[in-house]
């Protein structure tokens, strides 16, 4: 079962063994027997208050021994580790607090921001509800969960660190990557959730876990940061499919600017050190081929392809020869390929010198106008999942498992027996729905992810609400003025949530 007051806990599941575990100097902890190991260790930076964050007034965390001892001090933190920090001449201020300064990414951080904690206490129920708890598609929940001033803050803690490192160009591919996760993420989230920020710093300042403001732990519940890759590019490519439909685009084939009038082409054409002995995929034939295939997309005949590609090729240091070149072009303009690919066009741009203005590449691809849904004979069974869900999920509201039949689902959504099955199965498989067979002829039951973990937080707080209850009584029944410190201690043992003990 999760645990949802150990805040340490938390600290050193998201900071992945990327501290020291004791002070340098002034350790008061006995030298364990297991020593530590040589791998490179960063630092993080914590604040005492907003307003020290503000003036950026924070201090350097490089051990976890030093971290614990103060944790219940600090308001904010960075949960991304830094390669280093340090502080300004009159130690006033902090040094290194930059993304490009990042040495590994540990988790991603969604902020809830409203206008004030009575608005935040309104959309409480929206925060716990399924909405929010089956997130990424119900591929996963959060990790953590903390209640701020104004609002509240989502970590998505990653299974392994994202190790940043940069390129001769100067390019930091994780660190770009970890920033279109990120926006993804709150996009995803503000289209169930109401104020999510959607330009709060992805790899900022957040809250500090405590055993006050943490409302939601699963130690459990942890992602692979190529998983989220792969996910965050599957949002993109659907928002980009999406804005193409709001538009009105209904011819076949999307208008872009012409391959060779691109940044990308002219910085490549201009090259010069392409060398033979690098690898197959950027190699001078492939190099060729790719700016070939730009001529022939862009509609520019064969004979002034070649002659562009001849004069290119002699600027080479090690050009091909001119049989080669011609044979290059003849076949980009055989008819077999459509125009260059974006892939082959980064893995040249990164290869060679290519200066960095002139990296930018303009998608092109086609597509299939899709119909809006309303105007479709047929629905797509991803389609179809999501009715489900959302049926399931009203009918089991806070439940955790409903009994419902697969006709009842059928004749509520007017879907057919075969496409339900095809729906349910799939949704099993994802790990979405759970379903057990009913007692002879009773109907099976059914849950999802974010019923049963709706479910359990309120369980929680019943039983804490419950505790709170019993100790108010026993106050009033007794009337022992000296009862109110074992109460208090009471209070933190069992985590009674802030709300309850102001209610």
């Amino acid at each position: 079962m999760p645990s949802y007051d150990n805040s340490w806990g938390a600290v050193e599941l998201i900071l992945h063994d990327s501290l020291h575990r004791y002070k340098q100097v002034h350790s008061k902890k006995v030298v364990s027997l297991v020593p530590e190991t040589n791998d490179k260790k960063g630092a993080v930076a914590v604040f005492r208050s907003k307003g020290q964050l503000k003036r950026g007034h924070g201090l350097v965390m490089t051990s976890l021994e030093a971290l614990q001892q103060h944790q219940s001090e600090f308001t904010h933190w960075t949960p991304n580790t830094h390669v280093w920090l340090g502080y300004n001449g009159d130690r006033d201020s902090l040094r290194g607090m930059d993304k490009t300064n990042i040495s590994q990414i540990n988790t991603f951080v969604v902020d809830v921001d409203f206008e004030d904690d009575n608005e935040r206490d309104k959309h409480a129920e929206d925060v716990n509800n399924a909405s929010v708890l089956d997130t990424l598609g119900g591929t996963g929940i959060p990790t953590l969960m903390l209640k701020t001033d104004r609002g509240y803050q989502i970590y998505y803690v990653l299974k392994e660190p994202a190790f940043v490192a940069k390129r001769k160009s100067g390019s930091m591919p994780v660190i770009a990557t970890a920033e279109k996760i990120a926006d993804n993420l709150k996009l995803y989230l503000s289209k169930s959730l109401s104020n999510v920020d959607l330009h709060c710093s992805a790899l900022g300042v957040f809250r500090m876990p405590t055993n006050q403001n943490t409302i939601w732990f699963d130690p459990t519940s942890t992602y692979s940061f190529d998983d989220l890759m792969s996910w965050s590019m599957r949002q993109t490519k659907a928002a980009q499919k999406a804005k193409l439909v709001k538009i009105g685009l209904h011819s076949v084939r999307r208008v872009t600017r012409r391959q060779i009038d691109q940044s990308w082409y002219q910085g490549l054409i201009h090259c010069t050190a392409v060398s033979p002995d690098c690898g197959q995929d950027v190699g001078r034939h492939n190099t060729l081929f790719t700016l070939a295939l730009a001529n022939y997309s862009s509609n520019v005949p064969e004979e002034a392809a070649l002659v562009s590609l001849i004069e290119f090729n002699e600027r080479l240091e090690l050009p091909l020869s001119a049989r080669a070149v011609e044979l290059v072009v003849r076949d980009a303009y055989s008819g077999k390929f459509a125009g260059a690919r974006k892939d082959y066009i980064q893995a040249l741009l990164e290869a060679w010198d290519v200066p960095e203005v002139a990296k930018t590449v303009d998608r092109r691809n086609w597509y299939k106008f899709a119909k809006p849904r309303n105007e479709r004979s047929y629905s797509h069974v991803s389609e179809w999942a999501v009715d489900v869900l959302k049926f399931i999920n009203a009918r089991g509201q806070g439940k955790a498992r409903v009994q419902l039949s697969t006709r009842a689902i059928r004749d509520a959504l007017k879907i057919s027996a075969g496409s339900l099955n095809k729906v349910l199965k799939q949704l099993r498989e994802s790990g979405q729905l759970i379903m057990r067979a009913g007692k002879g002829s009773q109907a099976p039951e059914l849950a999802t992810i974010s019923m049963l973990l709706t479910a359990a937080m309120t369980r929680r707080l019943k039983v804490a609400s419950d505790w709170w209850a019993y100790v108010q009584d026993q106050l009033q029944k007794y009337r022992q003025p000296d009862a109110v410190e074992p109460v208090a201690e009471a209070v933190d043992l069992f985590d009674v949530p802030e709300a309850i003990l102001t209610s």
